[in-house]
């Protein structure tokens, strides 16, 4: 077994080097000159590729199912969003290289599901952007999204064999979502709201 010669803060929770700042740094507090602030403007988290701020969610539903026989979770997941803005065509989520969509559909209240086209761009080394190509909204009228879709092996989601475990006496599946490794157990808008 190949060592690690970091230490463990050293590693993002997707086993990836973290970057290492540079001496001097180029930041923003730097070329507003000495004593003066640089303009704020809104948070960027450049760590989500996601659309957050043009929706509020008002529900979020996951529904998970283990197959411990293949190695595999199906998700059922099913967002409530009010669109914020006037002329969104798009929702972009945060996803993982590690799920496979199967489906993605669009619900009104005063309409049937509709079947959405969608496509998974890479964004980082650590995840993808789910881009959904969305029917008109209109900003304060709740939309429905429910995405279907498995994920086997994921920086999130460690599968144990029953002789590894303690006992014996069963498999287990393990998952740690916390920074960016969510993205890997079901898509969604990574940052908090």
């Amino acid at each position: 077994m190949a060592e690690l010669h970091q230490t463990p803060a050293s590693l993002c929770c997707c086993r990836k080097s973290l970057p290492v700042p540079r001496a001097g740094g180029s930041g923003e507090s730097e070329r507003a000159g000495p004593g003066r602030r640089p303009p704020r403007g809104p948070r960027v988290d450049v760590a989500s590729a996601s659309n957050f701020r043009s929706f509020r969610l008002q529900h979020f539903h996951l529904d998970l199912r283990l197959d411990f026989a293949a190695k595999e979770m199906s998700g059922w997941l099913v967002l409530d969003l009010v669109p914020v803005q006037l002329g969104i065509s798009t929702l972009v989520l945060d996803s993982h290289p590690s799920l496979l969509i199967h489906s993605i559909d669009w619900k009104s209240p005063e309409e049937e599901p509709v079947s959405l086209t969608y496509r998974v761009d890479p964004f980082t080394d650590y995840g993808s952007s789910l881009s959904i190509s969305l029917p008109d909204t209109e900003p304060g009228k709740k939309i429905q999204i429910s995405v279907r879709y498995t994920t086997t092996d994921g920086p999130a989601i460690w599968w144990l064999d029953s002789e590894l475990t303690c006992g014996g006496a069963g498999p287990l599946v393990f998952t740690q979502g916390h920074s960016v490794c969510n993205r890997s157990l079901f898509p969604a808008s990574t940052p908090p709201p």
